[in-house]
């Protein structure tokens, strides 16, 4: 969103510093909310499906609203939310699948799994989307792309919480 901002004159300084800095203040509060909550009980993938539910949002405010500069800042809250609640649950996530002295293997794969190979690869796939069909595309990829994850999610999450059938 940084980009489309800046795309539309107005001072990267200004606004995007202001974007970021609500990003941070929404992050934290929120990270630090849901951690007490992931520690304090199971993890609960629901918040994944959350978590690609308002990515769904978000990509699709970017994408279909990048001169709104309003929309665009409630995009970058999303941002905020979906980060700290992926990084949340994830980690404690890790540190159910992998204890005690795994826990460091288990947080370096996720680190390369999780943000590493994507990062390359989302950077390379979003550079040759915007080269060929343009920026707006690479948002409404990643708009399907969450599309997806939160399709993923659900089914994990469905996985472990089957329906239960009533008789009778």
């Amino acid at each position: 969103s940084e980009i489309a901002v800046c795309c539309l004159g107005v001072s990267p300084t200004d606004t995007v510093g202001l974007g970021q800095a609500r990003f941070v203040v929404c992050a934290l509060n929120f990270v630090f909310n849901e951690i007490i909550d992931l520690r304090a009980g199971s993890v609960e993938l629901k918040w994944l499906v959350v978590c690609g539910a308002v990515a769904v949002l978000r990509f699709g405010i970017t994408a279909g609203f990048a001169s709104a500069l309003v929309l665009l800042f409630a995009a970058q809250m999303l941002h905020a939310i979906t980060f700290a609640t992926h990084h949340s649950v994830c980690i404690a996530l890790l540190s159910h699948h992998f204890p005690g002295r795994l826990r460091g293997r288990g947080q370096a794969l996720y680190t390369v799994v999780g943000y590493g190979f994507p990062g390359v690869l989302g950077g390379v796939a979003g550079g040759y989307i915007s080269t060929h069909w343009g920026l707006g595309t690479v948002y409404w990829v990643s708009l399907a792309m969450s599309t997806v994850a939160t399709a993923c999610a659900f089914k994990v999450w469905r996985l472990q919480h089957p329906p239960v059938l009533q008789t009778g």
